[in-house]
């Protein structure tokens, strides 16, 4: 039995601003990551299908490797990619699937969810819940 996270906020800005936020590599470094990571080394072009991939380090010298491939882009209503964390000796683990999904709400306003689904267990449930709250934490200070 898999397991999904969904998350999902409200934020105020047009929906081709977020959409920008969620595909353009210069603008995803601003919010991509864990507070207190950096990223070191990406490739995160989803503006069209293909394979991406990011390397960040934490503050306490811990390192993050995770990759997968585009499998679809809606500008500027949706994009879905797979995830798979990589182990310090580089090997790919479990992979998942994650759906960006973005509507306008108000004239300003744009609802931003979070679907991350396939998960191996409740641990990693609760860690991508974690970390995706604290991602769009993150994308809204960048907002501003």
């Amino acid at each position: 039995m898999t397991k999904n996270v969904t998350v999902e906020r409200i934020f105020e800005a047009d929906i081709e601003t977020i959409y920008g936020f969620l595909t353009k590599p210069e603008k995803q470094a601003l919010w991509w990551g864990p507070p207190g990571t950096t990223i070191t080394t990406h490739d995160l072009d989803f503006m069209s299908e293909g394979s991406w991939f990011v390397k960040m380090e934490g503050s306490d010298n811990s390192k993050f490797h995770i990759s997968g491939v585009v499998t679809s882009s809606e500008p500027p209503n949706r994009v879905e990619f797979t995830w798979g964390w990589h182990d310090g000796d580089g090997k790919r683990g479990n992979e998942s699937h994650v759906i960006f999904s973005l509507e306008a709400v108000e004239a300003n306003k744009t609802r931003f969810t979070v679907t991350h689904i396939g998960l191996e267990n409740e641990q990693a449930i609760i860690g991508h819940e974690k970390g995706w709250n604290a991602n769009l934490d993150k994308l809204k200070i960048a907002l501003n």
